[in-house]
């Protein structure tokens, strides 16, 4: 199985370089959220079709990995997730946004 993944990823990377030109850390930080999800992973995920095969079910396979597969959460719950962090981001964005604009006004009086 191992092998097999190692070829195919050696695969993957020659014939689709572009795909992989990332910045290091956002890579880093794909392989440290997929290695989480090795150690921490829900059993049995529903995604409202029964069970989601697990994510190394579905690489042996040579199918596309979801988040529900990599999670073992349901898609709602990933879903739900991924909004919460776009929400929390851009409310820090915006607030430190206005942060600093407060700080140009108070230069410029």
């Amino acid at each position: 199985m191992l092998n097999h993944f190692a070829e195919q990823n050696e695969i993957a990377r020659k014939e689709n370089a572009d795909d992989f030109m990332m910045p290091d850390e956002l890579e880093k930080a794909c392989k440290t959220f997929v290695q989480a999800c090795i150690d921490y992973r829900i059993s049995k995920a529903k995604n409202g079709k029964g069970d989601s095969p697990d994510f190394i079910t579905s690489l042996m396979n040579d199918k596309l990995v979801t988040l529900t597969n990599l999670t073992g959460l349901s898609n709602k719950a990933t879903t739900t997730l991924a909004r919460e962090v776009v929400i929390d981001h851009f409310n820090q964005l915006a607030e430190k946004q206005a942060s600093e604009m407060d700080s140009l006004d108070r230069v410029h009086y």
